[in-house]
């Protein structure tokens, strides 16, 4: 670039300071003198190289570089003409004053870009070509700027129409979720009647939304209408609604209500997740809430703590749980582990734990399980085992973890995916039923998992539900290749069961599954069959398998990445691409310089 362009720019730069970066009225002045001055002296030394040209096509390029600068600088008189000192110095007011600075807003910076882009390119060619010059590549360039300049300058009307009429368009997929298997299996029990209001205009667009989400659910027990809120205010008093937008869901003489908002653009995300909130509401009210406990203590995994991992991470689970019509806990050493669980307690959860159980909290969960109690275990290959507590379950952790070189999940691309093994081989049990029925479009994800092995002495019942496929082996050495060996036999294994005292409500029930990671926030968030797994698990836990599969959303999900994954997106976009474009440009002077040499040399 020329010396002369860049005292332009400089001049162009000093203009934009004092005009919107300094508020001092002084300091503004001169910084804008000066930047005038500056385009100023540019331009004489453009005319000042356009006579000292050394030949003809030269000088024509020099006086095509003056023209687009003259643009350029023609930027600053249409910018004058849209400030207020100008305007005030004309006598406008109001309507006159907008019709008059709008159109100069506007053109100002397109003239700049005009000008300035087409000037740059001509002396970049200027100072590629100090001999001989071809008047084609000048005129290449200029015309190529002007076309990414005029590209660019759309950006500013576009800007302003959009300000001025503040249209939207929205470009993103949008469907109002359907109600789920779940959801129909709750109101297919009900014992009393259920009321639905949803409180809108008569004229509102999320009103179909609705109708079409609630109408396949409306049965001797479900009914549906919509309320205008300010129609109805004894009703609304009643029911403690404070405007449209929000849906009443009574029972009895209990009511929840939830909001969905009167504007369709703007509800669209409660939309999406409307059977997860209904489901949510008609569970609470029908069977009344319910209170998991997860415990705490042992290095478990945790919707809690900053810096943990998605693969650590229970975001995804505790938010099931809630669907579910649960509270939920902590149950550590302060909450009664040690001693007796809590009376409250529907569920207990032990979920991936690193360092053992105190004999004493043993002994809690066990008697906890004696009076009838559920509880949910999942377990990690390389975590505390829970001999005696899955001793008195019947079932054991075995060794290794399970590996495949055929049926995996691609991550990393390297020998560890061997490890995100998958399965679709589910029992009939009523935890698996869904599953089950479709296993096909439901597989599992279970990366790092372990097995189960069962005990002979066990009194009661246990169930194998899952299973994992025939090309498995427990990887002992960690090698993830398989051996042909005794220790590390191909087959069918054990990875989750059921165990229970009894059919009759009121007896012990427990959930086992050798894969805590399965129901991290890394794989939960986008495995369905992972998510119908917790589901059926709930509600066989709980005995309200008419509340088993799953409800259904629309609502986008976040993509996760681990920290190595974002270390690696970090640097890559900070560091990788600026090097390679550097390196590309570098690779593109030195070859351009092997060909004038070899031409020179010619």
């Amino acid at each position: 670039m020329s010396s002369i362009s860049v005292l332009y720019l400089i001049g162009m730069a000093l203009v934009f300071a004092g005009q919107r970066l300094f508020g001092d009225e002084t300091l503004s002045q001169v910084l804008t003198g000066c930047g005038v001055l500056a385009v100023l002296a540019a331009l004489g030394m453009r005319v000042g190289a356009k006579s000292k040209a050394a030949t003809d096509n030269h000088r024509k390029a020099q006086n095509a570089a003056l023209g687009c600068m003259l643009i350029g600088a023609s930027s600053l008189a249409l910018y004058a003409l849209s400030t207020d000192s100008a305007v005030a110095m004309l006598g406008f007011e109001d309507e006159a004053a907008t019709r008059w600075s709008v159109p100069f807003m506007a053109l100002w910076p397109i003239a700049f870009l005009v000008g300035t882009l087409p000037t740059m390119a001509i002396d970049m060619v200027l100072a590629d070509s100090p001999v001989v010059l071809q008047p084609r590549r000048v005129a290449q360039a200029r015309e190529s700027w002007m076309v990414v300049a005029l590209g660019i300058a759309v950006v500013f009307p576009l800007n302003y129409l959009a300000d001025e009429f503040n249209e939207r368009w929205d470009l993103a997929y949008f469907r109002t979720t359907e109600a789920g298997e779940a959801t129909h299996g709750v109101v297919s029990t009900l014992s009393e009647p259920v009321v639905v209001r949803a409180f809108q205009a008569p004229a509102s667009d999320i009103t179909p939304e609705l109708e079409a989400y609630f109408g396949p659910l409306v049965g001797a027990n479900l009914s549906f209408e919509v309320v205008d809120h300010a129609a109805e205010p004894a009703l609304t008093s009643e029911l403690k609604v404070r405007d449209n937008g929000y849906i009443a869901v009574t029972f009895g003489d209990d009511t929840k209500t939830w909001k969905v908002g009167t504007e369709l653009d703007a509800s669209k995300r409660n939309l999406k997740k409307l059977d997860t909130e209904f489901h949510k509401r008609l569970l609470e009210l029908a069977r009344g809430k319910l209170t998991a406990y997860f415990t705490v203590g042992h290095g478990e995994m945790s919707w809690k703590g900053s810096g943990v991992g998605p693969e650590r991470k229970l975001t995804q689970l505790k938010k099931i749980f809630e669907a579910q019509s649960f509270r939920v806990k902590e149950l550590g050493l302060s909450q009664g582990l040690g001693d007796t669980i809590p009376d409250d307690a529907g569920v207990v959860v032990i979920i991936g734990p690193e360092e053992p159980f105190l004999d004493a909290e043993v002994a809690a969960l066990q008697r906890f399980l004696d009076g009838g109690g559920s509880l949910m275990v999942m377990l990690e290959p390389d975590g505390d085992p829970l001999d005696d507590l899955l001793a008195s379950l019947g079932l054991k952790r075995g060794e290794g973890t399970l590996t495949s070189d055929k049926n995996y999940v691609r991550v990393s691309g390297g020998q560890s995916d061997r490890q995100n093994v998958v399965t679709n081989r589910f029992s009939s049990h009523g935890s698996t039923a869904t599953l089950s029925k479709n296993s096909r479009a439901l597989p599992m994800a279970l990366p790092t998992s372990g097995h189960l092995e069962e005990l002979d002495d066990f009194t009661g019942k246990v169930t194998v539900t899952v299973r994992s496929m025939p090309d498995n082996w427990a990887d002992l050495d960690g090698d993830l290749v398989y051996r042909q060996d005794a220790s590390e036999d191909k087959k069918i294994r054990n990875v989750a069961a059921v165990s229970s005292t009894g059919d009759e409500e009121g007896d012990m029930k427990a959930m086992v599954i050798a894969d805590a990671t399965a129901f991290s926030d890394l794989v939960l968030a986008s495995i369905k069959g992972n998510q119908v797994y917790v589901w059926d698990g709930l509600a066989w836990l709980t005995d309200q398998e008419e509340a088993a599969g799953s409800v259904e959303s629309e609502e986008d999900v976040k993509i996760q990445h681990t920290r190595e994954d974002q270390v690696v997106w970090f640097y890559g976009s900070s560091l990788g691409i600026p090097i390679v474009i550097f390196l590309g440009g570098l690779l593109r002077v030195r070859s351009r310089s092997r060909s004038r040499k070899k031409a020179g040399e010619a």
